[in-house]
């Protein structure tokens, strides 16, 4: 994104909280965004469209209480669904194997049996399993 054509970080930062900059590719299949929130959040999406631009609440420090901000459609559709992998990355740094070996490939392993010991869990919890994840492991 250090190449699109799209205002720097900066001048977003002084426009109010909710605005955002967008460019689309000619055929519109690609979308680079910028949304000011409580930070400037950069995006690109060949999945979500910016509009139509919809509502969010946040808590605003200089008002102390919730407000109203706009929210591109690409932002949402991202923060509906940051649930699973976000989520899951999140449980395999908790209890990640600790052993490092000598060969390139060993990492590659330990990950790969991680992730299947943190999708078991996963399935144990929805299956209404009364298990931690660290007592599951």
């Amino acid at each position: 994104m250090s190449n699109c054509p799209i205002r720097t970080k900066e001048y977003l930062q002084k426009q109010d909280r909710g605005s955002y900059e967008f460019k689309t590719t000619a055929d519109k299949k690609i979308v680079v965004a910028k949304w000011n929130d409580k930070q400037v959040v950069p995006a690109a999406s060949n999945a979500a469209p910016v509009f139509p631009v919809q509502t969010a609440r946040r808590f605003s420090k200089k008002y102390k209480k919730r407000i109203t901000v706009s929210q591109p459609r690409l932002f949402q559709t991202y923060n509906s669904g940051m649930g699973g992998v976000d989520r899951a990355d999140q449980n395999i740094s908790l209890y990640r194997i600790s052993i490092k070996g000598k060969k390139c490939y060993f990492p590659l392993i330990c990950h790969c049996i991680d992730v299947c010991e943190q999708n078991a869990w996963h399935l144990h919890k929805l299956n209404k399993g009364k298990m931690d994840h660290r007592g599951f492991r």
